[in-house]
């Protein structure tokens, strides 16, 4: 795609976000709705996935659609179990150290936090596995580009820093191999949704910054370094052991299934 394209579907993208979030305050403003922090999240996010669902279609990303083209439940169960793997790891590795301790906490709140999970892991996944991944030619330089993109698209995010935007980007060389080893969005779709609910709503660990209810209430000590301070595991060096064993997995699964022929 070209550059002039490229800067198209930011344009588009860009002013249909703040098109969309105008819109919403508008019409909370005449139904004389004031959302707490719950609602305006899914707003927000309901926001973000429609602005990038329409200036894709805009711009015509043929190849993302056809990423999506049919559901899979399979590789989306897989990539959801290998990330709750590589959560438990790390949290196993604290907890190990003594740097974890955790309580359960009856409280049902984190299902209601689902649908949001869900419409993020695809959305994100649609754009920059499924979008950029896609539309910048050779696979090897899009997986690097699209993954520090995907970095940078966390930079915002409450307690982020350089360290959170490198540890994002390397999650994304993760997803976005799994991607080309596929040749589908599905096991990046599973990935991406099981890290968000295990890390955030599950074991209650910051999930890329935010905090969300959790059946599990963890308290972790030790030095930020490593355990990604208040950003979460993805800021600290605990991620590096996690990747390695998600790797192993997608290589494993990948190889089994008789995968694309990228790599």
């Amino acid at each position: 795609m070209s550059w002039k394209r490229w800067l198209a579907w930011l344009g588009v993208l860009v002013g249909l976000y703040w098109v969309l979030m105008f819109a919403a305050a508008l019409a909370a403003y005449w139904l004389h709705w004031r959302p707490g922090a719950f609602w305006n999240l899914h707003v927000v996010v309901m926001v973000q996935a429609a602005a990038v669902f329409l200036s894709i279609r805009i711009v015509g990303g043929r190849d993302a659609a056809r990423t999506v083209s049919t559901f899979k439940l399979n590789p989306a169960a897989v990539g959801a179990i290998f990330a709750g793997i590589m959560i438990m790891v790390m949290a196993g590795i604290l907890a190990g150290a003594g740097w974890l301790q955790a309580e359960m906490v009856r409280d049902l709140r984190p299902f209601t936090y689902v649908p949001v999970l869900v419409l993020v892991a695809f959305y994100e996944e649609y754009l920059f596995r499924g979008f950029l991944l896609n539309a910048m030619g050779r696979p090897c330089i899009a997986l690097v580009i699209s993954s520090m993109l995907f970095g940078l698209a966390h930079g915002l995010n409450p307690g982020a820093g350089w360290a959170a935007v490198i540890g994002i980007s390397l999650c994304g060389l993760l997803i976005g191999w799994a991607t080309l080893r596929t040749g589908s969005l599905w096991l990046a779709v599973g990935l991406h949704l099981g890290w968000d609910f295990c890390e955030g709503l599950f074991f209650g660990f910051p999930a890329s910054g935010l905090s969300l209810p959790s059946l599990l209430h963890v308290t972790v000590t030790g030095p930020a370094l490593v355990t990604g301070g208040r950003f979460g595991p993805e800021a600290g060096l605990i991620l590096l052991p996690g990747l390695a064993v998600g790797a192993g997995l997608v290589w494993w699964y990948t190889r089994i299934k008789k995968p694309a022929t990228h790599s």
